[in-house]
């Protein structure tokens, strides 16, 4: 499905939520359909920007400085994260000119458990690896996004939904959000 044309402001749509629900999986589609938002992941950066040199949380700081400076010169961008990291907070407060919508990703927590067992070693991770803790933030994150339900604009609940499906739901949200903002 098509997004209508973008607003005269900047846009930001945040995709929150644990690991394994699906946000990459719909960001990279999103992203090549509307070519104008830049794919933004902190995973990534993570990734793209690992020096061994350095300790962890110097790199951290590169990955999240190295995100907002891809934002900040983009028009639109879309940004896959969990969703509650300070940092994450931090960046969108300096990016006022956009207009911002946080779209959470959740499930159910074993199925998503078992999704990421069976990706665990297809995916590049550069830094220090505990399989375990990616387990707890699923669980973690899950939680908090239940708790703090005003952390999302709209949530979608991707359990027993096929990637397609969730596709669709999202993408009507977004421009049915699109067509109250070009409106106003």
């Amino acid at each position: 499905m098509q997004v209508q044309d973008t607003p005269k402001r900047g846009s930001i749509l945040n995709l929150i939520g644990p690991p394994g629900v699906g946000k990459s999986t719909f960001a990279s589609k999103f992203v090549l359909e509307h070519p104008y938002f830049k794919y933004c992941s902190i995973d990534a950066y993570k990734v793209e920007n690992w020096d061994h040199a350095l300790c962890a949380s110097q790199n951290e700081r590169l990955a999240w400085k190295a995100l907002y400076q891809d934002i900040h010169s983009s028009r639109n961008a879309i940004i896959e994260s969990v969703g509650l990291d300070w940092r994450l907070k931090k960046t969108l407060g300096h990016l006022s000119k956009h207009k911002r919508t946080t779209i959470a990703f959740v499930g159910d927590a074993q199925v998503i458990e078992k999704q990421l067992r069976e990706r665990q070693h297809k995916r590049p991770v550069p830094m220090k690896y505990n399989f375990q803790d990616e387990i707890d933030t699923v669980y973690h994150v899950l939680e908090q996004l239940e708790k703090n339900p005003e952390y999302a604009d709209y949530t979608v609940n991707v359990t027993g939904l096929t990637p397609a499906e969730v596709y669709e739901i999202v993408t009507v949200f977004i421009n049915n959000l699109r067509v109250h903002q070009v409106g106003r």
